[in-house]
């Protein structure tokens, strides 16, 4: 998978039910004006919020109106009983298998769960 990301964020943390988001919204937007490529991998209870229908948290619009490419980890929408189908359209679905080949082709990767 070439998703052309030069930091990686894996987030799992519920953005209904913390602000962990809302802080690391300012690091991304640092790191994009410096140049850095973002994507973040929503995966555990981050997913929670990335579908539709339901009430999107502002933490997520707030991602997804930056220049960052996001991903949900299918296995853990499933096990919350989300449907793949019903993700946002800027979020890109995420099997495990991609995920390993993104995390293989990314240089830097950084875990906030």
């Amino acid at each position: 998978m070439d998703a052309d990301v030069s930091y990686l964020y894996l987030f799992g943390f519920s953005p209904r039910r913390s602000c962990h988001l809302d802080r690391l919204l300012p690091v991304i937007n640092r790191q994009q004006r410096k140049g850095e490529k973002i994507g973040i991998v929503l995966l555990h209870d981050a997913v929670i919020g990335s579908t539709s229908p339901g009430t999107t948290p502002q933490s997520i619009l707030q991602l997804l109106s930056m220049a960052t490419k996001v991903f949900a980890l299918v296995p853990d929408l499933e096990a919350r009983g989300l449907k793949q189908t019903d993700l946002l359209p800027q979020i890109s679905p995420l099997t495990y298998d991609d995920l390993v080949d993104l995390l293989a082709g990314v240089p830097k990767v950084a875990t906030w769960v």
